[in-house]
């Protein structure tokens, strides 16, 4: 099966960092004091998003849902918690993280951090750099179930005219004072129910879901193009198995997620070559310029040139290289649907001239000595 993108479509899918669109009454807390300037992205997916007014850039089911936070410096978002996963990547600044059922412990993390939090567990976020702060979400499942605020921040918000639905919709009785009639609200979790169902971390436990970028594994030899001149590139996995094609990449985080992600980076004049996928891939570009072209020369290529900040999604079983254009390193994050191994289709082209290096893949997908499997039946 054979996907053919035209440039409208590839338009579409490419979301430009001037194609952003903030709402600044996205959750019950924005009223809150200290709270009251974040501003929500929704890119793929309306994630969690409380406020009937929230724009979304690409609604179609992904597997996984993309937004983003703005915060000035000293901005807090308040304790939460999430049904499915919830990721951070953290594009500009230094964010200080805290989670508990008080929000007792806490981290410090720098720009270009991935950082998956338990679900079922109290977290929160602010930004203590010293200017305006980004960071990217990832959330689990198409349906992400909303957010359950903790106790404390639903009461606050509530002096402010501010309720939430069982149904997770935004309830504003400043703008309607007649809002809550004969509507059921979010009831608070209690203590006991704190105490069963959330998880409790210790920083050192939690240490070991913060991907700092200067602890990445980056391996050379995770795709199969690699061996082929023009093409050098390099791939650190983060969360889940992802598409690297290295028998001995082994991701720091690698429970469910329904989604993988991972670091690619490519040299200046380099390319990843010619490849398709079966799933949705999105990559978010965190340093260069990189061309994104779609479709094989036959089918007729169409194409589009980001920068840093932009996303681009990827539809699924489209052929596709990406290729550096600029004079210093692409770094992006790529994010691929479900939890399973990805298998990439490479070009004829490139399965033929890796050979000629005595490269292959094997029968689970992974880069090995082409003379040793030529002969397997």
């Amino acid at each position: 099966m054979t996907t053919k993108i035209t440039q409208e479509q590839l338009n579409h899918y490419t979301i430009h960092s001037s194609q952003f669109v903030s709402c600044n009454q996205a959750f019950v807390d924005c009223r809150t004091p200290g709270s009251e300037q974040k501003e929500n992205y929704s890119f793929i997916g309306l994630g969690v998003s409380q406020s009937s007014d929230q724009f979304v850039n690409l609604k179609e089911r992904h597997g996984f849902n993309i937004g983003a936070g703005a915060m000035p410096k000293g901005c807090v978002n308040n304790l939460h918690s999430h049904y499915t996963a919830e990721v951070f990547y953290i594009y500009k600044g230094d964010w200080e993280f805290k989670w508990g059922n008080k929000g007792e412990n806490t981290a410090v993390l720098p720009e270009k951090t991935v950082f998956s939090p338990m679900t079922w567990m109290f977290r929160g976020f602010r930004n203590v750099g010293v200017d305006d702060g980004f960071i990217f979400t990832v959330l689990g499942g198409d349906e992400t179930g909303g957010i359950i605020w903790h106790p404390d921040v639903l009461k606050e918000a509530a002096k402010h005219g501010l309720f939430l639905s069982v149904d997770n919709e935004l309830l504003d009785t400043v703008e309607n004072p007649d809002a809550l009639n004969g509507v059921k609200l979010f009831e608070p979790m209690t203590q006991d129910q704190m105490q069963q169902v959330m998880h409790q971390i210790s920083p050192e436990q939690m240490k070991q879901r913060f991907v700092l970028f200067e602890d990445l594994v980056w391996s050379d030899d995770a795709l199969l193009c690699s061996k082929v001149d023009g093409h050098q590139c390099s791939v650190a996995p983060v969360i889940g198995w992802g598409m690297s094609e290295d028998k001995d990449h082994v991701p720091p985080i690698y429970n469910p997620h329904t989604f993988s992600l991972e670091w690619l980076k490519i040299p200046a004049g380099h390319s990843v070559a010619m490849h398709r996928l079966q799933e949705h891939q999105v990559l978010k570009l965190h340093q260069g310029t990189l061309q994104v072209v779609l479709n094989t020369e036959a089918e007729g290529q169409v194409s589009n040139t980001i920068h840093p900040k932009d996303i681009l999604s990827v539809p699924p079983h489209s052929w596709r290289t990406f290729k550096n254009v600029g004079s210093e390193d692409v770094l992006v994050v790529v994010v691929l649907e479900g939890d399973s191994p990805k298998h990439i289709e490479w070009s004829t082209a490139i399965i033929q001239q890796a050979q000629e290096q005595n490269y292959a893949l094997d029968h689970c997908g992974y880069i090995t000595l082409h003379s040793l499997v030529k002969y397997a039946k």
